[in-house]
């Protein structure tokens, strides 16, 4: 069986081996805490429009349709528990 997520290209070198940034680990687990967008953006200092930026992306990375199919794939590969929580800067 192949992975899900074998041969998907991330397009930022570097990234953590979880995939996600650091920012788009913050906002899917506030998603996943049903914060709305505009909640997220309060919270971490963004714009809207950067927190659906980064949702967007994040979806298609994760071969997502809708934010919590994201959160339930997040989850399924463990990524959320790689993010910093809101506040805390990963290290």
């Amino acid at each position: 069986m192949t992975h899900p997520l074998a041969g998907l290209s991330t397009r930022a070198p570097g990234r953590e081996a979880g995939l996600l940034s650091d920012r788009q680990g913050r906002i899917l687990r506030l998603v996943a805490e049903g914060k709305t967008n505009k909640a997220i953006a309060s919270l971490l200092g963004y714009s809207e429009s950067t927190v659906k930026l980064e949702l967007s992306r994040t979806m298609e990375l994760l071969k997502a349709n809708d934010r919590q199919q994201a959160v339930q794939v997040a989850r399924n590969l463990h990524l959320l528990e790689q993010a910093a929580p809101h506040g805390e800067v990963a290290g």
